[in-house]
């Protein structure tokens, strides 16, 4: 079996075991509302397969739900792509600068529990565009993320690597891009995961509190309208895109570690 065969057959079997690990949740769902499970949880109120499968055959007949994804995907990937440019930087500043670690990361660390649903109402007021403080608030929710796990990585670098580096003589910028960051990419990687999280959870957040558009404002639409249908297709359709951004952030890793 050659190479090409020996990936298709791997794909083949992920695949069947997504599907398969999808239809048993499915499966138990579906249990427990037929026989009206009321133990702690009632799944009274959930809908049933068959209702969920002809409302999203009856939305993604329709192009405004493909125009709202699009929107929500915007919003998740440009605060996501600007914190990263934000957060790496600083957290080398933070490691490298006494000054900024003492006196400025401090303030960082204050602000960082505060959850991206308190963020709403602040962003409302400081911007004057509806997009800008959902831009924001995903922005938030991907930065601290990162942020952290990067400082984490970039203060543990193991001992002999600078002292390799600084024997060489090499000039601040090389020891940053050629020993920091590649020692602590595992690290950031993880902080990139946990944002891109950070991200889709803001996101939706702030389209349901503050929206016109997007996957989040249709999630709450359905719920103020009763249409558990329409809310657990939104559910979908979020987990799906998260999936997906997942997927591609280890696919970008992938190929930038074999380049």
């Amino acid at each position: 079996m050659n190479y090409r065969s020996e990936r298709n057959v791997s794909f083949i079997v992920k695949l069947f075991r997504i599907l398969a690990s999808f239809a048993i949740f499915l499966l138990i769902i579906s249990i427990l509302k037929i026989i009206d499970w009321k133990f702690l949880i009632t799944f009274s109120y959930i809908p049933s397969i068959q209702d969920i499968i002809y409302e999203c055959v009856s939305v993604f007949s329709d192009l405004e739900i493909y125009g709202n994804i699009l929107i929500t995907l915007g919003r998740v990937y440009s605060g996501f792509i600007c914190a990263v440019i934000l957060a790496i930087p600083f957290a080398i500043l933070i490691t490298e600068n006494r000054l900024v670690r003492h006196y400025i990361y401090p303030v960082f660390e204050f602000i960082r529990p505060i959850p991206n649903v308190a963020w709403v109402p602040i962003s409302i007021v400081l911007f004057q565009s509806i997009n800008s403080s959902m831009l924001f608030i995903t922005f938030i929710g991907a930065f601290f993320p990162i942020l952290i796990n990067s400082v984490e990585g970039l203060g543990n670098i193991n001992e002999n690597y600078k002292k390799i580096a600084k024997s060489f003589h090499v000039t601040r910028w090389v020891y940053i891009t050629e020993v920091m960051i590649p020692a602590t990419f595992p690290n950031i990687f993880t902080g990139l995961l946990l944002g891109m999280s950070g991200s889709w959870l803001g996101v939706v957040v702030a389209e349901m509190i503050s929206g016109q558009s997007g996957i989040g404002y249709l999630t709450w639409v359905n719920y103020t309208l009763l249409n558990m249908s329409g809310v657990v297709m939104c559910m979908f359709i979020i987990g799906g895109l998260g999936a997906f951004s997942t997927w591609l952030l280890r696919k970008i890793n992938y190929f930038s570690i074999r380049m």
